[in-house]
């Protein structure tokens, strides 16, 4: 939640900036086929986002936990791997764009925090007002 919460100040910023912004969707449609390539546990899980893809030109891709943040850097045991293999790279992006499809997530610029239970948005709202932005 601390990490969200450094995320969620920033948001405003970076869809200024023009950047297209997809938020998973706790409960996605997707869910079953996610869920089918491991073995399923007996309660569905919520869904949260932590692994960080990106494809660069169609050929090369990353894949990690590594946030490109302070924290990662510095204080957490991150990693990534960066591939350069081209099927692998389109794969991968015909995965994301899945995820991204408004069944499986919503636009940040579409005020996703109106799903959120108001017990929880107040929650990261408190971890927003400590002096924690050095560590997020």
């Amino acid at each position: 939640m601390q990490a969200f919460s450094g995320y969620r100040s920033q948001r405003s910023q970076l869809l200024k900036m023009g950047l297209d912004i997809r938020e998973y969707k706790p409960d996605p449609v997707n869910r079953a086929q996610l869920m089918s390539r491991a073995n399923p546990p007996a309660v569905p899980p919520v869904f949260a986002l932590h692994a960080k893809s990106m494809v660069v030109d169609g050929r090369i891709a990353y894949i990690g936990t590594f946030n490109f943040d302070p924290r990662s850097e510095n204080l957490n045991t991150e990693v990534g791997a960066i591939i350069h293999h081209p099927s692998l790279a389109q794969r991968l992006q015909a995965i994301m764009e899945a995820d991204m499809r408004p069944e499986n997530s919503w636009g940040a610029a579409d005020k996703p925090d109106q799903y959120v239970p108001l017990t929880k948005r107040g929650q990261v709202r408190l971890w927003q007002l400590l002096p924690l932005k050095p560590m997020l």
